[in-house]
């Protein structure tokens, strides 16, 4: 389960893993991440048995990273292609957006801007769309407020309220986080779990500060043993790939040395071959005159002497062979002649 969490939240599980290191949240819970706003919402789906269906989260640093570069724009140094490419990932990021907005009866939409976490909540009933704003804050900020009326604008042509909550986050303290994953919990178990409104209570942040806590103790441990196990299975894979490639060299080695005694020992074989023995009985061990007759012979054709003529087994006048046997016995390579 924590590990689909790491995977959902888009948190590390490998050394070279590009997802966030797990920061452990303060006991108190000031200054919530975004990385735990969306651990919170995967506590509570899971603690509370939801389903896609009935409540979307738009995760905040998905909304965050869209409402940035509409606002502030690409960097003016980009170029043409950069650009383009630029602006299909963020019409995709509107898209999945606008589909979370659209998928389900219940909508939770963290925002945060001038760090500051407020919370929009849209409701679907029938026809007719419900939009609901939380600021914990004891001035509501009018910045975090805009902010989040002209996303929705932009997205959806919805106008946003005013906040609706009285509940308000001490004053100097930085539990608004902690309020959002407070407030999102009590809209689940009221508008999904058909909880009465006040089943959790008056809004504090305790209750979420020390879930944050906890469950980022967790992670951080898990997310350490997965990124140890990683690093333990590429070391281990490295040492095979090394042993491989010793393995490899060696073979290559034995087969460069194979290859050097086979050429060795065939030119030893061709030159042996090519080089006539003194004893061998043959051709070319004759005297100049015995090579002369023989090949005298070879060319006079067998059978073809007056002697021979009517036959073809030849005799020492007409046969080579019979020319070269009697001159191998005549300069004694053979005992008997």
């Amino acid at each position: 389960m924590l590990q689909s969490w790491l995977w959902d939240c888009g948190l590390k599980l490998e050394p070279e893993d590009p997802g966030d290191d797990v920061t452990v949240s303060s006991q108190g819970g000031d200054w919530l991440l975004d990385q735990r706003l969306n651990v919170g919402w995967e506590l509570l789906k899971f603690g509370a048995g939801l389903q896609e269906s009935a409540v979307q989260y738009v995760p905040p640093d998905l909304l965050q990273t869209w409402m940035r570069l509409e606002t502030e724009g690409a960097h003016p140094d980009a170029d043409e292609e950069f650009l383009l490419r630029l602006a299909a990932v963020q019409e995709n990021r509107r898209k999945v957006i606008v589909q979370k907005l659209d998928k389900a009866a219940v909508v939770l939409m963290p925002v945060y801007c001038s760090e500051h976490w407020t919370l929009v909540v849209v409701q679907k009933v029938g026809d007719e769309v419900l939009v609901e704003y939380r600021d914990s804050l004891q001035t509501a900020s009018e910045e975090s407020w805009q902010a989040a009326a002209k996303a929705l604008k932009v997205l959806k042509g919805w106008e946003l309220p005013r906040r609706c909550n009285t509940a308000a986050q001490p004053p100097g303290s930085a539990l608004c986080g902690a309020f959002v994953l407070s407030w999102m919990e009590q809209v689940c178990r009221k508008l999904c779990l058909n909880e009465p409104a006040c089943s959790m209570g008056w809004p504090n942040a305790a209750l979420w500060s020390a879930r944050t806590w906890t469950v980022s103790k967790m992670l951080k441990k898990e997310q350490d043993k997965q990124i140890a196990e990683a690093k333990a299975l590429q070391l281990k894979n490295e040492a095979i790939r090394k042993k491989q490639k010793a393995v490899d060299e060696k073979n290559l080695k034995k087969q460069e040395q194979l290859e050097k005694i086979k050429g060795k020992v065939e030119a030893s074989a061709k030159e042996s071959w090519l080089k006539v023995p003194a004893g061998k009985p043959c051709l070319e061990n004759l005297s100049k005159e015995g090579q002369l007759d023989v090949a005298d012979k070879e060319n006079t054709g067998q059978g073809s002497c007056s002697r021979c003529r009517w036959g073809d087994v030849g005799c020492l006048n007409c046969s080579g062979a019979k020319a070269l046997k009697y001159w191998l016995k005549k300069e004694g390579f053979y005992d008997e002649f």
